[in-house]
């Protein structure tokens, strides 16, 4: 792969992940983000009502998985929600995704007896199972507790017909992690380049910083030219620390970036 294939898909990455940051700030809950969650709670529904699982309820104060479904749900579709053409659609989704389920757990399934808990918190996981868990190893949004052990499901959805469901874009910080390297200094390279060539720049961030570039063109082309001189360093240090990896630690780092990798509770 060239330099320049390697920098134009690491710049799209970014932007994306951009995107998503813009989106979640302008409405709140990002309207993608929120349908994902409704996704999730959609699932569940389906695992409690159709399935014959018991809710699992954490008792600290939230929401239970069916009025948070009902908050969202009326949000994006009104009191009349249920009759929307869209949320029939999540629904009919999510209802397959449940099937799956729990034809997956088979004979282990219990009507009645059989859990599924909605884990949206740091720290759910871990009072289902009883074993400490970090997000990064184990992303589950719904848990399944069965005569077997438990069952940890990730859940992603997309609004196209043919579209993409995203995997894992967690940042330039969970890359250098993964990686083991430090690209922050290419970041702060470009930061200080700026500030030489405009010193009006210096000590401006967050929104002042954006409305300084907006107001001056000369600036914002600065500062572009010089955001994608250090974008390139960091998918190069990213390319070359990646290609420093044999063949098992290259195919363990691509796992563990889209989060594809056994939990400590379904080995157990």
């Amino acid at each position: 792969m060239t330099e320049e294939k390697l920098t134009s898909m690491f710049l799209q990455y970014l932007e994306e992940k951009k995107k998503t940051k813009e989106e979640d700030a302008d409405e709140g809950e990002g309207k993608q983000n929120i349908r994902g969650v409704l996704h999730e709670l959609l699932v569940h529904h389906h695992l409690v009502h159709k399935h014959g699982a018991h809710a699992t309820h954490f008792n600290d104060g939230r929401a239970t998985a069916e009025e948070e479904h009902h908050r969202i749900a009326t949000k994006l579709f009104g009191d009349n929600y249920k009759n929307h053409a869209e949320y029939k659609d999540m629904s009919s989704k999510a209802e397959d995704a449940a099937d799956a389920i729990r034809n997956h757990v088979g004979d282990n399934w219990e009507k009645g007896k059989t859990r599924v808990a909605w884990t949206s918190k740091h720290g759910d996981v871990e009072k289902i199972t009883g074993k400490q868990t970090h997000q990064a190893d184990d992303s589950s949004d719904v848990y399944v507790s069965h005569r077997g052990g438990h069952l940890g499901v990730s859940l992603k959805t997309v609004k196209e017909k043919n579209g993409i469901a995203p995997i894992s874009n967690g940042g330039r910080g969970d890359v250098d992690r993964l990686l083991g390297v430090n690209t922050g200094h290419h970041l702060e390279a470009a930061r200080k380049a700026v500030i030489a060539a405009h010193p009006i720049m210096a000590g401006l961030t967050g929104i002042a910083a954006k409305r300084m570039l907006k107001a001056n063109p000369e600036i914002a082309a600065t500062e572009a030219t010089e955001r994608t001189k250090a974008l390139g360093n960091i998918a190069r240090d990213y390319r070359d620390a990646f290609e420093r990896m044999d063949s098992r630690q290259r195919a363990e780092t691509l796992r563990r970036s889209m989060r594809a990798t056994d939990t400590r509770n379904r080995r157990a």
